[in-house]
This record gives structure tokens, C-alpha cells and sequence, in this order.
């Protein structure tokens, strides 16, 4: 299915640039419980290409300060040293998109948040605007019931 995202080990893969930061979420003590509203994300990223290639989807990295200097990270530019549990995600393209080089790729990407659930959905809008993958979670959740 090309609109659920997998946890996966990324080993033949090109990066077409640099991971960029996305959602940045912060867990200190609270004095009240975050709205749903407060839980959702939104970012626009830009990539530009080195190459000529084809993209099949995109990676998505985890880095954690876990206490003072102490954390965790699977992006390959902060990757924790004999991690081996944790995993990038990838959010696969309904249709794969060949770029050339100096071909800027922009995507859109959101964390979703209802009573019941988490989903993220994602698309491309340069250069060319894809359709949006995952829309309300139709394909891919996490539930927020146990």
C-alpha cells in the first residue's frame, strides 16, 4: 500500500540531501493535559537534487534528547552508535517522480491527531504536486486506545 509509512532498515538507498528537521515536540512537565490541536504538526520541506534519479518516497529520522547530553537518533548524520532497535520511516509515493539535477523537492508532510488516533499524511507539491497519501488516516494509524 503506498500511503502506509514503514518502519524499516534503510540500507540501499540514495539520499537525495540532507535530512532537515521536521516536527519537534517537547515533554516537559505540563500543568494541563495538550489539546488535540496541540499534538498536530505541519511542515513544508525543500530538497534540492544532486542528480538525476528517481524517488520512491521519503525517509523520515528520529533524534531524541532523552537527559542533559544523553540521547538517541537514526538520522544517518546523528546516528546513534550500535543502535540496532530503532528504525527510519519511510512514506512511500503512489507514483515514483523522476528528478533531475538541481530540481527542487518540496513536500508537505502532517501529524494528525484525533480522539482515537495518530496519522500522518504527506504529498509533493514541487515539482510536480502529487496527490495526498494517507488523507484522515485511511490506511495508516496509530491508535490512542489501548
Amino acid at each position: 500500500n503506498h500511503e502506509t509509512p514503514y518502519v524499516v532498515a534503510m540500507q540501499r538507498m540514495y539520499r537525495i540531501d540532507d535530512p532537515q528537521a521536521c516536527f519537534t515536540f517537547d515533554h516537559a512537565p505540563m500543568a494541563k493535559e495538550p489539546s488535540l490541536a496541540e499534538n498536530e504538526r505541519f511542515a513544508t520541506l525543500q530538497f534540492k537534487t544532486k542528480c538525476a534519479t528517481v524517488i520512491h518516497g521519503l525517509a523520515g529520522y528520529f533524534e531524541c534528547k532523552l537527559f542533559r547530553e544523553l540521547s538517541i537518533s537514526t538520522n544517518p548524520l546523528t546516528k546513534s552508535q550500535g543502535m540496532f532497535s530503532w528504525f527510519p520511516i519511510f512514506f512511500p509515493l503512489r507514483h515514483p517522480l523522476a528528478v533531475r539535477p538541481g530540481d527542487t523537492v518540496e513536500v508537505n508532510i502532517w501529524r494528525k491527531v484525533s480522539e482515537s488516533k495518530v496519522w500522518y499524511e504527506w504529498c509533493l507539491t514541487a515539482p510536480i504536486v502529487s496527490r495526498l497519501h494517507n488523507p484522515a488516516g485511511r490506511s495508516y494509524s496509530m491508535s490512542l486506545n489501548s
